[in-house]
């Protein structure tokens, strides 16, 4: 497990501006230490590449199981600025992926700034987390990240894919195996939350317990998958921004998480829900 928090100007006011913007996001990847860049040719070269012409970067899990089920994680970079994320089972070496819908991906529209904006990002050789404008602005998170099964082991039987902007917010999975590339999207996260506060939810209107609920995707065949790990859900008047968390217990251990902004919101179908985010 490894976390980064770094500060990068998302500014696009000319090419050494925007290069830096792209240098410092790909060097707090780097910096993880659990992802590895693949050797697809094309990627962003900070020598060459211009904002007009945008770039990309991939990465690629690199636990046990990314020889049977991979991971490959591509990152475009625009003039913006923007990030896309779009995950899949497999790369041609030229930088196109297999395996993945490419119409349910994930844009982010940060804010053109000099001004350096936080970055949050957490991740294991089998989970990558990123939070983007932690500081407010346009705030975006991801996770990508295996499932797993009822005792959190996990499992190669599809990719889980979860992302939210100030703005939309989606969901989705990529099978692994024969049935590739075949991905189930969702645009709203729809949860109940029973012990949250929030009285225009609850029969019993002002219960005091504090409950962070988890995501919940679809799998092969329809299939609800057990909780995601990078990303939780909360009532933002249930827990007030920046607030030290006590662990969160996940299959039987124990997970650091944090919230630190109230943006990603409106994650839980127009009902006003938050994110809390993996940080460990």
């Amino acid at each position: 497990m490894a976390t980064q928090s770094v500060t990068i100007a998302q500014d696009n006011t000319s090419d050494t501006t925007w290069r830096a913007w792209v240098n410092g996001l790909k060097s707090a990847i780097d910096a993880l230490g659990v992802l590895a860049q693949t050797s697809d040719t094309g990627q962003y070269n900070p020598a060459t590449s211009t904002k007009a012409g945008g770039a990309y970067l991939i990465y690629r899990f690199t636990d046990g199981l990314q020889s049977t089920a991979p991971c490959f994680i591509r990152i475009d970079v625009t003039s913006g600025p923007t990030l896309q994320v779009t995950v899949g089972t497999g790369t041609n070496g030229a930088g196109s992926l297999a395996g993945f819908n490419n119409a349910q991906n994930s844009a982010f529209l940060l804010t053109n700034t000099a001004t350096a904006k936080l970055y949050k990002l957490s991740g294991t050789t089998s989970r990558f987390t990123l939070w983007a404008e932690v500081d407010g602005g346009r705030a975006s998170a991801i996770s990508i990240e295996r499932p797993h099964d009822n005792v959190g082991t996990e499992i190669g039987t599809c990719l889980l894919f979860a992302s939210a902007t100030a703005t939309s917010n989606q969901v989705l999975t990529v099978m692994q195996g024969s049935r590739m590339p075949t991905s189930i999207g969702v645009l709203h996260w729809g949860f109940a939350c029973p012990y949250s506060n929030q009285p225009t939810l609850l029969p019993t209107a002002g219960a005091v317990q504090r409950t962070a609920f988890t995501l919940n995707l679809l799998g092969p065949n329809w299939q609800v998958q057990n909780p995601m790990i990078g990303l939780l859900v909360y009532w933002p008047a249930d827990l007030p921004v920046n607030r030290p968390l006590p662990p969160i217990t996940l299959y039987g251990v124990a997970h650091s998480y944090i919230n630190p902004a109230q943006t990603p919101g409106n994650v839980v179908d127009g009902l006003g829900g938050a994110l809390l985010m993996c940080y460990e």
